[in-house]
């Protein structure tokens, strides 16, 4: 899909979400944690011309690192982590209090990943690899629903 199609569904996007939402949402900085060069290169490319800042954190202790220095709007977890999982990352998120919509990225999507990841809270599962609409589309409406939490 060419770069001004994709530029053109986020501005479409943009336009879904409430003015206040949106000023929030248009600098909102969102995680990648655990991500492969050649996955950080596909995620980079998505977040290309959009509206968020892609921070990338190797693993959950770096993750955290970020994440005690700056503002965070939403995290894509790897599901698999150096030092972890996808859900070892999101409820050390939840029991310090930091209530940021996590979005698992996976090879393959089976039926018991997706249950468990929002049985456990998560926002959603992303599926490799990366559809820059559905990427922004996702980060999107997690931003939004971060926003509606507060």
């Amino acid at each position: 899909m060419n770069t001004t199609l994709v530029q053109s569904r986020a501005r479409f996007l943009m336009t879904q979400i409430t003015s206040e939402q949106r000023v929030e949402t248009e600098t909102a900085n969102v995680l990648a944690v655990g991500q492969s060069p050649r996955d950080r290169t596909a995620l980079s490319a998505c977040f290309r011309g959009a509206m968020w800042r892609l921070m990338h954190a190797e693993n959950i202790r770096s993750a955290l690192d970020l994440l005690a220095h700056g503002k965070i709007h939403a995290v894509i977890s790897d599901v698999h982590l150096p030092d972890g999982g996808w859900l070892d990352l999101h409820e050390t998120l939840e029991a310090g209090q930091n209530c940021l919509p996590t979005i698992v990225a996976t090879e393959v999507l089976d039926a018991r990943l997706w249950a468990e990841a929002l049985s456990h809270g998560a926002y959603d599962v992303l599926v490799k690899p990366f559809q820059p609409e559905e990427v922004l589309y996702v980060v999107q409406t997690a931003c939004s629903h971060r926003l509606g939490m507060k």
